[in-house]
């Protein structure tokens, strides 16, 4: 059985805008997972909401897609 991390649990808030922004975008999951540097299945865990992308994943999509962190995560601040 595979060790999993349970500081990446899955966020519904996060997949549902992973999959918006792949919409948004005009792409393929194939195409977003490219351009982020991981595979499609990793991308189809988070949508799915199996898992989350790491830190560093999210930083890699919010600089290549020009979104931020907070609006990702469904942050609001006040």
């Amino acid at each position: 059985m595979a060790r999993r991390n349970v500081l990446n649990f899955p966020d519904p808030i996060l997949a549902e805008n992973i999959k918006n922004l792949i919409k948004e975008k005009g792409l393929t999951q194939q195409q977003f997972a490219d351009c982020v540097f991981k595979e499609r299945k990793a991308i189809c865990s988070w949508v799915n909401e199996y898992s989350s992308p790491s830190a560093w994943d999210l930083k890699r999509i919010c600089l290549t897609y020009g979104v931020s962190a907070d609006e990702m995560l469904g942050i609001q601040r006040r």
